[in-house]
């Protein structure tokens, strides 16, 4: 009897996975003892009705089956079809894999949660205003800084295509929310991070921005504005990998292609090119500050110094969990920057290589490390001392050769 029922679970199991529509199966809920197990079975595996939201776990994220919308965080986990439990982490359950990322179409701000973010400024917005193609909630009046905000918005798509080589499908839809103190930002991230769950699904309590939901939202606070455009064009290419290469991206290129980004700067000729390095800031009471490339760059040679700089196999095997420590989450931003940096430089050779990983990408095709050195022709491995060579012409270009010691 009880290897019957044994028996009996092994196939529920198999066909719950497989067929959960199986007329079998919806025969079999209606017997004793094995009715409920099947069903059990089935309910786990059965498509949700359209519109239907199922929430992990961890109540960090909710993902609407019906839209196939993944993932709409910044830092995004793949989408999820019909798991509760399923953290992300690991191997799904029964042999089902997550969708790869394709590109989805920009998205709309939440209402409710636009007015949420209006209620933390300081001064009702304008209505009408837009930083190029996004529309703009705000209560900075400083003219020329949102000038040189809009010609940076303006130009990021075109950038974002021509150095990346991937197109982005539809609009520019996304609301900027630009506050002109930090205290109101980081008001409006304490209530959502009661509303979302843990702090990391709205970004650090330490950081300058954050994206998701339709909104594109950061301050100004003390930064300058050199520092303020950077934040924008990083939050911006997060809503353009999202239309460029689809969510669900692994951290090191999600955020090694913002970071990249956020190093452009409005050229001569109405656009954007890639930026050298932000010069030092002062704060109102008079502390230096390092800012953008210069700052991660910082963070990188004292890395290399002291001998925790992870090797690149190492650093595109990074968890979520990992890769956002607080301890370490700025090195990790900088390293993938740099790193996504050196694939795209004349010096490494590996360009147009690195541009098919990412058309790849962007068509559906796997996003593993495995994938990325098929494309490159060469292992991670193989590379490494040619990159560290790289991040140590960086180091010394930008002034900051006292802060290490060169490879070995």
């Amino acid at each position: 009897m009880i290897l019957l029922v044994l028996g009996a679970l092994a196939l529920f199991a198999i066909l719950s996975s497989r067929e959960p529509d199986s007329k079998l199966l919806e025969s079999v809920q209606s017997l004793p003892l094995v009715g409920p197990l099947a069903r059990g079975f089935r309910d786990r595996y059965l498509t949700p009705k359209p519109g239907r939201s199922r929430e992990l776990a961890t109540t960090e994220f909710s993902f609407d089956l019906s839209s196939r919308d993944r993932a709409d965080d910044q830092n995004g986990l793949p989408w999820i079809e019909g798991f509760e439990s399923w953290s992300g982490d690991g191997l799904p359950p029964l042999g089902n894999d997550p969708l790869p990322p394709r590109p989805l179409p920009g998205r709309e701000a939440d209402p409710e949660r636009l007015a949420e973010a209006r209620l933390h400024l300081r001064a009702a917005s304008a209505e009408g205003l837009r930083l190029g193609p996004y529309p703009l909630v705000t209560d900075v009046i400083d003219g020329a800084l949102l000038d040189r905000l809009s010609r940076a918005a303006a130009g990021v798509e075109e950038f974002y295509i021509d150095r990346y080589g991937v197109e982005t499908v539809g609009a520019a839809l996304e609301t900027v929310v630009l506050y002109r103190r930090e205290e109101d930002y980081r008001a409006l991230q304490r209530r959502w991070a009661g509303v979302v769950g843990p702090r990391a699904a709205i970004g650090s309590l330490l950081s300058q921005g954050h994206s998701g939901y339709g909104l594109v939202v950061l301050f100004v606070g003390s930064s300058s504005v050199d520092g303020v455009a950077g934040t924008l064009l990083h939050e911006l290419a997060h809503v353009l990998n999202r239309r460029g290469l689809g969510p669900a991206l692994p951290f090191w290129l999600e955020e090694g292609i913002a970071d990249d980004v956020g190093a452009a700067r409005p050229d001569t000729s109405g656009g954007i090119a890639l930026g050298d390095f932000i010069a030092p800031a002062a704060d109102e009471v008079g502390t230096i500050r390092l800012q953008g490339p210069l700052a991660a760059l910082s963070i990188l040679a004292r890395s290399q110094r002291d001998g925790s700089l992870l090797s690149l196999p190492l650093l595109v095997e990074l968890e979520r969990e990992h890769f956002l420590a607080e301890a370490d989450a700025a090195l990790h931003y900088g390293h993938s920057a740099f790193f996504v940096r050196f694939l795209l430089s004349e010096a490494s050779g590996l360009a147009e290589s690195f541009r098919r990983f990412l058309a790849g990408v962007a068509a559906g095709e796997s996003v593993a490390p495995s994938a990325l050195e098929q494309q490159l022709g060469v292992t991670l491995a193989q590379i490494e001392a040619e990159w560290r060579r790289y991040l140590l012409q960086q180091i010394l270009h930008a002034g900051l050769g006292n802060e290490l010691t060169a490879p070995r």
